[in-house]
């Protein structure tokens, strides 16, 4: 069932993907030298799909960093209740043996 919803969600998606690579396959050239636009030092020639296809990528890519970077603190105090968490589990148990044997102990002695 989540196959086929996946699906009827990523078909439409794919045909506008398809359409808009279709329509802008017209080459745009991308130049790395500010200082010389004529006799450029290092220049590529594209798709223009491709240009904004790779635009969108590294902009998701370089958000998803910021956005990463932005939760450490985040994640530091998840950890450490975490950690405060497994300590107090580990004092628990400890501590139901500690009844348990006295428990016991105070069941032998009556």
């Amino acid at each position: 069932m989540i196959r086929f919803i996946k699906y009827i969600i990523l078909l439409p998606i794919m045909v506008v993907f398809a359409g808009f690579m279709l329509s802008n396959r017209h080459s745009v050239l991308i130049n790395f030298d500010p200082f010389n636009s004529e006799t450029p030092f290092y220049a590529i020639e594209l798709p223009l799909y491709l240009v904004m296809i790779g635009t969108m990528v590294i902009g998701i890519l370089f958000g998803g960093i910021v956005d990463w970077l932005n939760q450490r603190k985040y994640r530091k105090s998840a950890r450490v209740e975490r950690n405060k968490n497994r300590k107090l589990e580990q004092e628990s148990a400890k501590l139901k043996d500690h009844i348990a044997t006295q428990t016991k102990k105070s069941l032998m002695i009556k």
